[in-house]
């Protein structure tokens, strides 16, 4: 019997990786890098500029409080760019550091604006996002906003890592059905897959999960409901793991690709 082309394992294009003033970032990048080497895939960072960061080390009032010295001391907008470009900078080092000596294709660019605003414009639809998990991005919002799957990290992720997805039932069986299996090759894991999936009936949920089996026969598939976002966090949260969150409505071939991002700045790399 000839294979569903739904289930067909196919490459992302691109694996596109946030980075920002945030200590996991350095564990998105490294998580980035092993997928995009593993997938030769073409590797891109985006550093973003907190523009909300700038804005307030800017106000007369704001201060900062030295970690170990417990000193403070006063912020300003001409400090806190010039400390912003010395990370991406770091960053950037980083970056050419893992990729010496190995065939990674890659590039590098730095925007300002919002991080996951930022990373989502930067992305296509048969992308990869590799993100440290931002507090106001719920993985609901994620859903309903991203055109690629997100995977966010808080610790490195090494292939066999066991990782949850977070979907919801809108996104059709045969889409997820080809998506799981897709994150499933990327992230090593020999088609073993758990989903946390929003769903506000569980009838529905197990009609949904059903019809994922049919379309990927081969996917060993463990299913969690949750009837609402505060429920999927608690679900998220108990799993312990990290999360890739599906699209709920990835666009079709006619839909736009990648928007420009506020301020890029760009660096390209290739071997």
């Amino acid at each position: 019997m000839a294979r569903n082309a739904a289930t067909k394992e196919l490459k992302p294009r691109r694996i596109v990786v946030g980075l920002a003033a945030l200590p996991s970032s350095r564990a998105a990048l490294r998580a980035a890098a092993d997928i995009a080497a593993r997938t030769q895939a073409e590797l891109i960072a985006l550093f973003v500029e907190d523009a909300n960061l700038l804005e307030w080390a800017g106000l007369p009032f704001a201060r900062e409080v030295g970690l170990t010295s417990a000193v403070a001391r006063t912020l300003d907008t001409v400090a806190m760019e010039r400390r912003l470009r010395s990370m991406a900078q770091e960053a950037q080092l980083a970056l050419a550091e893992m990729a010496r000596g190995t065939p990674l294709r890659w590039s590098y660019r730095v925007a300002r604006g919002a991080l996951m605003t930022e990373l989502l414009a930067a992305a296509a639809e048969n992308d990869l996002v590799v993100a440290a998990a931002v507090a106001e991005w719920t993985p609901r919002r994620l859903a309903s906003s991203a055109h690629a799957a997100v995977l966010l990290v808080q610790e490195l992720v090494r292939p066999g890592t066991p990782v949850v997805a977070a979907c919801s039932s809108a996104l059709p069986p045969v889409e997820a059905a080809r998506m799981l299996q897709n994150m499933s090759g990327m992230l090593g894991h020999d088609h073993e897959v758990t989903v946390a999936l929003l769903c506000e009936s569980t009838e529905e949920a197990a009609r949904w999960a059903d019809e994922v089996r049919k379309s990927a026969p081969d996917l060993r598939l463990h299913v969690v409901t949750a009837r609402n976002e505060a429920e999927l966090q608690t679900r998220l949260a108990a799993l312990r793991r990290p999360v890739v969150v599906l699209p709920e409505a990835p666009p079709g071939p006619g839909a736009p690709q990648a928007a420009r991002s506020s301020r890029p700045r760009s660096r390209r790399r290739s071997p």
